[in-house]
This record gives C-alpha cells, structure tokens and sequence, in this order.
C-alpha cells in the first residue's frame, strides 16, 4: 500500500468533494471485471497488486462520501454487536452491489457460505480479518448434509484484499481477528447464471487448514459478502 494512503478512514483529512457514487463504482467494476478476466485466462500472478492498486484508488475517494463515515464510525464499536457480522449497504445496481462490513470477535463467525453466480473484492480497512477457504469433498444423497475441508486460512491486515470467485464450491467463511474488523465488500455480478446461495454452519468453531467438519448446507435469500 502507498505509504501516503491510510486504509483507516478515521485517519483520513477531509478536504474533498462528495464523490459521484454512480460514477466511481462504475468504473469500479468495470476495472474488477478486467483483473477477473485475466486471472481466469491466464492465472495472472500480478492480481493482487492489480486489485490493491485500484481498490485504494476508490478507497480515496470513497472516504470524502459522508455516509461512508458515519457507517465507518459506528461499525467500529464491537460493543454494538449483536450478530457476528454487521452489514451497511452503500450502494447497489444491477451489476455490482457494495458494503460496509463489520466483523465481531466477540459475537461469532460469518459461516462458510458461497456466491453463485458473482464474484468480488473485499478490502480490509481496519482490524484484522481471518478468511478460511474451503470446498465440499463430500454430499450426501439428498446434498443437505456435507463434508468440507478447509483448503487455505489467511489473516488479512489493513489495505489487504481477499477475493472471490463465484461458483457452489468456492466456499469462505470470515472473522474478526482483533476485537472487530471493517471490510469494504464489492460484489460483481458474473456471466454465469446465478443459482441459490447457501451457507454453511457446523458445530466446530474453528477448523485448521486441511482439517475437515461436517456441516449442514442451508439456502439463504441473500448472499453474504
């Protein structure tokens, strides 16, 4: 990350112009939409420098946008938790849907869960978010109940980005490392047809990486970031 770029909107100078919104994530998503091309064609080993570049490019922009703030401020207060995750929509069109997330340590994990038919970026801003990766090895006849192993774990810090791909068996699962983390959450609609979304939930809090649990797999309406 730039070293005169703060991933923390609280210690950002206020001095600019409300951003066009519908412009910004526009050209947001058209720019995701190129990196995501290419990293399926050719495994492009540069797409996290890619995705950082210009998620940080938006980020800029993003922290003059007063509801950003204000959702910012309040997401970063874990005693106002009441469920492991906090979501503040910012803005959403046919194509691509964006959030503010707020993990809580204290409160429980967003489950494994998937994103049929759109994939994404999320950038850390404050925290430290802990995403585990996982994919289902194991169905049963009636594909309620499943086997998962947990392929990769990964710690993400300030000015990281995790990213997403869509399909059923691209699972991850997110958590709050530190008392609390925010995510900036962009999520792109895909060319494949969008099936139903499920998460995952297990009696096992944790599993390490290369470990295995069984878990129920539940349709949700609304896929979480």
């Amino acid at each position: 990350m730039p070293s005169n770029t703060s991933a923390n909107p609280q210690d950002s100078s206020k001095a600019g112009e409300q951003p066009n919104l519908d412009t910004l994530w526009s050209n947001f998503a058209s720019e995701v939409e190129t990196i995501y091309r290419q990293t399926r064609e050719d495994g492009n080993l540069s797409v996290q420098q890619a995705l950082r570049h210009i998620t940080h490019e938006t980020y800029n922009q993003l922290v003059y946008d007063d509801d950003f703030l204000a959702a910012f401020t309040e997401g970063t207060d874990p005693d106002l938790c009441e469920l492991p995750v906090n979501l503040v929509p910012l803005f959403r069109n046919d194509q691509i849907s964006v959030g503010l997330m707020s993990v809580y340590r204290n409160c429980g994990v967003v489950p494994l869960h998937d994103h049929p038919g759109a994939y994404g970026v999320t950038l850390v801003l404050s925290g430290i978010a802990r995403v585990s990766y996982a994919s289902v090895i194991e169905r049963d006849p009636d594909n309620t109940m499943v086997r998962l192993k947990v392929d990769r774990v990964r710690e993400r810090l300030p000015g990281q980005v995790c990213w997403f791909f869509d399909g059923d068996n691209d699972l991850h699962s997110i958590e709050a490392a530190t008392s609390s983390a925010q995510l900036l959450v962009t999520q792109i609609a895909s060319e494949a047809a969008g099936g139903q979304a499920f998460y995952y939930p297990s009696n096992q809090q944790s599993v390490a990486q290369g470990g295995t649990s069984i878990a129920k797999r539940v349709p949700i309406n609304v896929s979480p970031a």
